[in-house]
């Protein structure tokens, strides 16, 4: 019996030594960052401004308000809802509680001449700039 609780406590922090990197930022996690901050200085801030707030130079002119997006995680009970944020990036999803789409379609934008993987790879990396300007730390990962 000793033997197999031997066993069993290795085999926990084995398990552990194993899941804890996985939690842990990849280190291509910065690279991301840095390249969705090109991105959003040159897509997104003519609206939501260069720090995201809504108040670019652009904002002004535009019917609808952009929106702060550095309360994205405050709005959503402390998670930041990666999934949703690139869907709605991406564009090429209608979402009804937004009413009419004014934001461009950026998912066909990044598309175009390159191929989807292309816009994938450009929304995930706008994504994670997003997550990174946020004003309240998300509280939890969303799933």
């Amino acid at each position: 019996m000793k033997e197999f609780e031997k066993g069993l406590g290795f085999l926990a922090i084995v398990l552990l030594a194993i899941a804890i990197p996985a939690f842990a930022e990849a280190p291509e996690d910065d690279a991301y960052r840095a390249w969705g901050k090109e991105l959003f200085a040159t897509h997104c801030a003519p609206c939501h401004g260069p720090g995201g707030k809504g108040n670019g130079p652009v904002a002004p002119d535009l019917k609808t308000p952009p929106k702060d997006l550095t309360r994205i995680a405050e709005e959503n009970q402390g998670s930041f809802p990666p999934n949703f944020v690139e869907e709605v990036i991406d564009g090429r999803r209608y979402f009804m509680a937004h009413g009419d789409r004014v934001m461009p379609i950026w998912g066909e934008e990044f598309a175009h001449g390159k191929g989807d993987y292309a816009a994938r790879i450009r929304v995930y990396a706008l994504q994670m700039y997003l997550r990174s300007i946020q004003k309240a730390p998300a509280i939890r990962p969303a799933p």
